[in-house]
């Protein structure tokens, strides 16, 4: 007798062990569906994330495009300038094309910097360095 009372016991222990073992099974297919709903909504945030990046790029562009085209302009006022007033002749030494591309990157960091970007992002933009790029803004400050 006191056999088929353990017995007895044995199953129901067993069963509520199985019905306990369902539940956590429940509960741990809804975490890994919250995990799964979670990784989604990061991806997705990333590709956001992506797409603004791009835009502000494109926006940065189409800023310095413009900075360069009103240079222009301006530059083509001046050269008019200085071609109706009479010069000096001046010595056959040029400048070499390295000056005037150190020139125009030197006028494209302050140009971004103009538009508001911050010195990693100059950095980041121009693939340079950032101690550079302050320097660069140091030294055009001081000018």
């Amino acid at each position: 007798m006191l056999i088929l009372v353990f017995n007895v016991i044995g199953l129901i222990l067993i069963m509520l062990s199985l019905f306990m073992i369902a539940k956590d099974m429940k509960r741990d297919k809804l975490n890994v569906e919250g995990l799964n709903k979670v990784e989604e909504d990061i991806k997705e945030y990333y590709r956001m994330t992506e797409e603004i990046i791009e835009n502000f790029d494109q926006i940065i562009d189409g800023k310095l495009e413009l900075i360069d085209k009103i240079n222009h302009k301006d530059n083509k006022y001046h050269n008019l300038q200085d071609q109706t007033i009479a010069k000096k002749p001046e010595s056959n030494v040029k400048a070499p094309i390295d000056e005037n591309q150190e020139d125009a990157y030197i006028k494209k960091i302050i140009d971004l910097r103009s538009i508001g970007l911050t010195r990693e992002e100059i950095a980041r933009k121009l693939n340079k360095g950032v101690r550079e790029i302050d320097m660069i803004l140091k030294i055009h400050n001081n000018k």
